[in-house]
């Protein structure tokens, strides 16, 4: 059983919310995943502490949100050049006007 205390989560939370944060951390500790680099089985979490739940999720959701920055800078590119090529079709079309 975890000996840390509710001032971990850096917050205040009542206990009923760092119960629940604690039955989290032990479903991630005892959840296993395989190592897509060993492809041994591990767990999620090091330990069933909330400390380390919160350090984790902290990575995760700063990892997503990379993502997300770069999932809206790829857009971004990919409507610019979407552009470029309809200005040059564009242009390309007045050069070739058809006279009768």
């Amino acid at each position: 059983m975890s000996t840390e205390d509710r001032s971990v989560v850096g917050f205040k939370v009542t206990n009923d919310e760092f119960n629940v944060l604690q039955a989290y951390a032990n479903e991630m500790y005892n959840f296993q995943v395989t190592d897509p680099q060993t492809n041994a089985a591990r767990r999620m979490i090091e330990e069933p502490k909330v400390g380390l739940l919160i350090k984790e999720a902290s990575f995760a959701y700063i990892g997503q949100f990379n993502l997300l920055k770069q999932m809206i800078a790829n857009q971004q590119m990919q409507q610019q050049q979407q552009q470029q090529q309809t200005v040059i079709a564009y242009q390309n079309n007045q050069g070739s006007v058809n006279v009768g």
